[in-house]
């Protein structure tokens, strides 16, 4: 393959990437190509030393992909960058799959924590005007109304449980900002570890 051939077969496997980011892509690649030309390399040796084109694109599709999951913080995104990292290697699937079923575990427990007190605040909440209130097939016991100080008491219980559950679902969601910047921290150091870049 010469220089025309793999710049015009990068080109092509580029498609994903904005106009301007191709161009510096394919720049590079024909610098690196004609510097080495220059300095007295064979230009088929050259170009294989540098991989097929495909693996290249790939590289770069996941670099770029990378970059907008940074800044836009969507569940589509996140999930483009994952598939795309994945296109990289067999070595990624264990790299990646295992951290993010690890967080993508503790934090539906954290999720449902926060639901479950949400849950048994309103219960209990309800449970005051409704007697006897059942939910998920669990009656909510008699003595949390026995009297007037009790069910004063189980209000108040109510609130603060429902006040947690809250407050604990908005700090899973500041966790889940966090993780999701980790991993695609995580993703962008395994991604130039892989290229041999830092």
């Amino acid at each position: 393959m010469n220089k025309a051939d793999f710049l015009h077969n990068l080109e092509l496997l580029l498609a994903k990437l904005p106009p301007t980011q191709k161009a510096e892509v394919l720049a590079y690649y024909d610098d690196i190509i004609s510097t080495s030309i220059k300095d007295g390399q064979v230009e088929a040796k050259v170009i294989e030393e540098l991989g097929p084109p495909a693996k290249i694109a790939r590289y770069h599709i996941a670099k770029h992909l990378i970059d907008i999951a940074e800044f836009k913080l969507t569940t589509p995104s996140f999930f483009k960058v994952i598939n795309a990292t994945l296109r990289l290697g067999i070595s990624n699937l264990a790299l990646l799959t295992f951290p993010l079923l690890g967080i993508a575990g503790a934090y539906l427990a954290l999720v449902g924590t926060s639901l479950v007190a949400i849950i048994t605040a309103l219960s209990l909440l309800i449970g005051e005007f409704v007697k006897p209130f059942t939910v998920f097939h669990i009656t909510v016991p008699a003595f949390f109304y026995e009297n007037t100080v009790v069910s004063i008491g189980t209000f108040f219980l109510a609130i603060g449980l429902f006040a947690f559950g809250l407050l604990f679902l908005i700090g899973t969601y500041i966790l889940l900002r966090i993780f999701y910047h980790g991993t695609i921290n995580h993703l962008r150091f395994h991604l130039f570890t892989n290229k041999g870049e830092r």
